[in-house]
């Protein structure tokens, strides 16, 4: 996976975005991908399960150029205070969150390796990461990626729940059971934003497709 000084400058420019957003929003601008939901399905972020809830939770998914992984990143911001009880309980929060991530994406078809939690004590944050191997293919040259086990976790649609789109992806931000999140969905850049429906490269409800044989350069 990248170097994590690359997932700290996505996840300061995921902030700045939902900020804005919010602010916009609340001036009357609707902003699309702002947006307030509940969910019971989501994993341990918003389902905390007896553990403090974060502030702030940021998830950054990215298919590479090759287009047969999907690289899951996911930060979680506490409060001082809750992340001293977090690190206090270690051994039992890491292994919880860890279970939890790969339980309820696996149920939902996704083939889950490679979890990893670590805490950055300097931010009070919890970033957890992972790989799924069975959700992005290449066929003929075209490249899909499959986000329903992602979305279906936490009640959202590319399409429903109007995904911000853009030439490198789509991204999303919003309240999900009280907690502020905030989704960035990475994908090799186009000349133009991945559009609904679009050709030759777009997405549906639940998946983005590209072609696999131009260059990855806009």
């Amino acid at each position: 996976m990248r170097g994590r000084s690359v997932l700290g400058v996505i996840v300061l420019l995921v902030l700045i975005a939902g900020l804005a957003a919010l602010l916009a929003s609340r001036r009357g601008g609707g902003a699309g991908g702002e947006a307030t939901t509940a969910t019971t399905g989501a994993p341990s972020p918003v389902s905390p399960g007896g553990w403090p809830r974060p502030s702030t939770v940021v998830i950054v998914l990215e298919v590479p150029a090759n287009g047969t992984v999907i690289w899951y990143r996911e930060s979680l911001h506490y409060s001082p205070n809750g992340y001293s009880y977090i690190k206090s309980h270690w051994l039992a929060y890491a292994s919880n969150l860890s279970a939890r991530l790969k339980g309820v994406y696996a149920s939902r078809g996704a083939e889950v390796s490679g979890v990893e939690v670590i805490g950055l004590d300097y931010n009070h944050t919890v970033e957890a990461s992972f790989t799924v191997t069975n959700k992005a293919w290449v066929s003929n040259g075209e490249a899909t990626a499959d986000f329903l086990w992602f979305l279906d976790a936490w009640g959202l649609d590319f399409i429903e729940s109007h995904f911000r789109e853009s030439r490198s992806g789509l991204s999303w931000s919003g309240s999900i059971n009280g907690t502020r999140v905030s989704i960035v969905i990475l994908v090799p850049p186009q000349p133009g934003p991945y559009r609904a429906w679009g050709e030759p490269y777009g997405h549906c409800h639940g998946h983005i497709w590209w072609s696999a044989n131009r260059s990855n350069t806009p």
